[in-house]
């Protein structure tokens, strides 16, 4: 009988433990967003400043197979994001993604390029669909991304006109937050 007893509370116990860790899930979410910035001003001459730029030419892309090239793109604000069906982070960041284009998606000085890495563009379109995205999917095909510093996914950037590096984020986060907004309304002028 006192076998019971401690069986009924350690299971007690088990579920008030499975239950708070799911509203503590809940409450605190999946990700929070914690941006790295780099820069949000324009470069001074100080010596001690650091300013990264967009990183050597590389190749990507459309889902057609037209080579495309990211140096192609400096004059604009660019949001780079590198993702892959297979991720789940990067999978769950796709709506806030698509809520962010939808604010910009008309504006001729803000571009967006979601690469795909170790997909296909079948994999792509498939998944585009299934999720009622019309975002501007490219794909990596043996690209040397290295100097974009694309080690973990998803991981996004943002790139002033200048090619300036402004904000570096590693892991999923809302992009259609305020702060994000405001940013590239910044980076616009």
């Amino acid at each position: 009988m006192k076998k019971l007893v401690y069986i009924g509370i350690g299971l007690v116990v088990i579920l008030l433990l499975a239950v708070c860790s799911g509203v503590l899930y809940l409450t605190l979410g999946p990700s929070k967003m914690t941006f790295k910035v780099v820069r949000l001003s324009t470069p001074s001459k100080s010596p001690n400043r650091l300013v990264l730029t967009l990183p050597g030419d590389f190749a990507y892309h459309t889902l057609d197979g037209e080579e495309q090239h990211l140096l192609a793109n400096k004059g604009k604000v660019l949001f780079v994001n590198r993702w892959g069906t297979w991720c789940a982070p990067c999978v769950a960041e796709m709506p806030s993604i698509q809520k962010l284009y939808d604010r910009y998606k008309d504006d001729p000085d803000v571009k967006f390029l979601i690469i795909a890495s170790r997909d296909s563009a079948s994999d792509v379109r498939t998944f585009a669909l299934r999720h009622h995205l019309d975002l501007p999917f490219y794909i990596e095909e043996d690209a040397d991304t290295t100097g974009l510093d694309f080690s973990t996914f998803p991981s996004t950037s943002i790139y002033g006109k200048d090619g300036t590096l402004v904000l570096k984020q590693t892991g999923d986060a809302d992009w259609s937050a305020p702060a994000v907004i405001a940013q590239i309304e910044k980076l616009k002028h």
